[in-house]
């Protein structure tokens, strides 16, 4: 059974809905951190059956997930690093995967280094507990 969706975002989403097919608005990725978008977007990638499309959607949804703090404070890096190509937001999502492996890292930002090279930092959490004990 479709979704009631007041808005279609693009004529292929109507159309789909039109034919009976489900539409995903992504509800359940509000619930989900950093480190589960990102894993989830690090396997969109190496998937062969998805188009490219949906591939840089996933590592959009990831890297706004991953910076949302710093995306936040300052829009303008936000606008820039969504607009680079899919390989280069590829690059850096696997930078922002190897930090947040740390489990007391509670987000990443983004820095340039002498060389004018963009890298990745983490931050930890202050005085609160390193890891999840709920197991969600």
């Amino acid at each position: 059974m479709a979704k009631v969706k007041l808005v279609a975002e693009s004529f292929k989403e109507w159309k789909d809905a039109q034919n009976g097919q489900d539409i995903n608005e992504g509800a359940f990725d509000f619930f989900k951190g950093a480190r589960a978008l990102v894993k989830q977007a690090m396997q969109d990638i190496e998937k062969k059956d998805i188009d490219d499309e949906k591939k840089e959607k996933s590592v959009d949804n990831a890297l706004k997930a991953s910076f949302a703090k710093q995306f936040g404070r300052y829009p303008k890096i936000k606008e820039s690093v969504l607009a680079w190509d899919l390989e280069k937001k590829k690059d850096l999502l696997k930078k922002a995967a190897k930090v947040l492996e740390d489990p007391k890292i509670a987000g990443t930002c983004l820095r340039k280094n002498a060389d004018g090279k963009i890298e990745v930092y983490g931050y930890k959490t202050g005085n609160a507990a390193g890891h999840s004990i709920s197991n969600a």
